[in-house]
């Protein structure tokens, strides 16, 4: 079981016995099942759920990704907005992929979204708050 709290400033922490987190995430308005995954350079969606949030996708693109799992194909894209509970990017990159991370399982939550914020990872909690502006 996965546990979440949220903090007073947006962000919140996680903890999570198992190997992996799951978040609900929102895409374009839509809902999903992603997994966090900081060793992961762009958000990745499986096709069927791109297709569903209506991610611009540049069917021209080849990109070649280097996964855990070997080497596997995509094509670039773009969503308009992407959130994680109260945490919210705006025309993030992303890649989609065919479908195949699993199932219930619409993608991986990486770098090109997980960046914009301020990332605490430690053996039992993932924390992400905003990145606090400075004030002069």
């Amino acid at each position: 079981m996965c546990h979440r709290n949220k903090w007073q400033d947006g962000g919140f922490w996680s903890s999570a016995p198992q190997r992996y987190r799951q978040n609900t995430v929102t895409i374009n308005g839509n809902r999903g099942t992603f997994i966090l995954d900081t060793g992961a350079t762009f958000v990745s969606l499986k096709n069927s759920f791109a297709q569903k949030a209506g991610v611009e996708i540049d069917q021209e693109s080849s990109v070649r990704l280097h996964t855990a799992n070997g080497i596997a194909g995509g094509k670039r894209g773009r969503a308009k907005s992407i959130q994680l509970r109260s945490l919210l990017a705006k025309d993030v990159p992303v890649v989609v992929q065919a479908d195949g991370y699993g199932d219930g399982i619409d993608g991986l939550l990486g770098m090109s979204f997980l960046s914009r914020f301020n990332i605490n990872i430690d053996a039992k909690n993932v924390r992400i708050s905003p990145v606090q502006s400075r004030k002069f």
